[in-house]
């Protein structure tokens, strides 16, 4: 595992990693990240790293780069969380295939607008995930849906609203 971040700037009211590591964003350099994985590849034989990031894509440029100087070391990528779908876009997804990974998991959280914006504070817009599920399938990544059901004050309609938007988006899993 490997953090090449702190902080998140969000306040999802599911989420404690603000109580960890702050709402202020701290990064690595990419070149830090880069001496951080020849080390590791160096003194333990790494062959795959789990990004674990809160929010990875912070900056416009700076994921591309990071992304790049980890698959120069030849090692498999997963990113368990952090790949936040307003900055998914088909280029950086296709640059995740390239570099060899081969799923990536997506923070939806709820199919519920209701939910998302009044009771998680995620900000997150539905009408992009339909495009994001479908430009992982054209480039060939493998999607892994997280979805949080029974927030205080979620009904059975949010659920069945919920339900209806995430069975319209084709991902391959939701957990």
């Amino acid at each position: 595992p490997i953090m090449t971040s702190r902080g998140c700037p969000f306040k999802c009211t599911f989420c404690a990693s603000h109580k960890a590591h702050g709402r202020d964003m701290r990064y690595n350099t990419v070149e830090r990240v880069a001496e951080d994985i020849a080390l590791m590849k160096e003194r333990y034989g790494i062959l795959g790293i789990v990004i674990q990031d809160d929010h990875f894509m912070g900056g416009k440029r700076r994921p591309y780069d990071v992304v790049k100087a980890i698959h120069k070391y030849d090692l498999t990528m997963f990113f368990q969380n952090a790949l936040a779908i307003y900055a998914l876009d088909y280029e950086f997804l296709k640059l995740l295939k390239d570099s060899g990974v081969t799923e990536i998991v997506l923070p939806i959280e709820s199919g519920s607008t209701h939910v998302l914006k009044d009771l998680m504070k995620k900000p997150l817009r539905l009408d992009l995930i339909p495009k994001v599920v479908t430009n992982c399938r054209k480039v060939g990544l493998y999607t892994d849906c997280n979805i949080i059901l029974g927030m205080p004050g979620e009904t059975k309609q949010d659920i069945e609203e919920a339900r209806e938007f995430l069975k319209s988006c084709y991902a391959d899993w939701f957990r």
